[in-house]
């Protein structure tokens, strides 16, 4: 199995929780200006699944 079938095969939960980590570590901000929470988690988990999703496209190194 490689990196692209386990984040296909992921819970959610545990995307979220791996894209709420990369926004921890890179210190990106959590809230807007107005102290809205920032929709960054959900993104990155989409992005992450929309990667792996890629098969034989312009996406893989």
């Amino acid at each position: 199995m490689d990196l692209r079938d386990s984040i296909l095969e992921a819970k959610y939960k545990d995307m979220i929780s791996l894209a709420d980590f990369i926004v921890t570590d890179c210190n990106l901000p959590a809230e807007d200006a107005d102290g809205h929470p920032l929709p960054q988690q959900s993104e990155l988990a989409a992005a992450i699944f929309r990667w792996a999703a890629m098969t034989g496209t312009h996406g893989e190194s």
